[in-house]
């Protein structure tokens, strides 16, 4: 019950970080999915490319909003657009990385969830 609540709990951070760059649970769940690493040896990290689910067009509504259209973008994948947002949202860049052990957890350390309030 703990490990759910926990999940839950990470899952709406998550969601309320992102703010209007609005992502469903799942795909937060799809991208988390995504992200993995590889371990080599003792000393060294990789991280692996994140990506691989295309998204839906998109065209403007009779509001002149932006809505997803039933036919795939072939130019853009999902994941990774996912990924690249929560990035942005908390201000990190690790993409194709190979890092020492010792500096990928400095740079774990230095990752901080902060509220802000307007």
């Amino acid at each position: 019950m703990l490990i759910c609540y926990t999940a839950l709990l990470i899952l709406r951070l998550l969601q309320y970080k992102l703010k209007d760059k609005e992502i469903s649970v799942n795909r937060i769940k799809q991208v988390l999915n995504a992200c993995t690493c590889v371990l080599p040896n003792d000393q060294a990290v990789m991280l692996d490319e994140i990506g691989g689910l295309l998204s839906f067009k998109e065209k403007p509504s009779t509001k002149g909003e932006m809505v997803e259209t039933l036919t795939y973008d072939e130019t853009k994948d999902q994941i990774r657009s996912d990924y690249q947002k929560i990035q942005k949202s908390f201000g990190v860049k690790f993409d194709y990385a190979a890092s020492t052990r010792e500096d990928f957890n400095k740079y774990l350390k230095q990752i901080k969830y902060r509220v802000s309030k307007k």
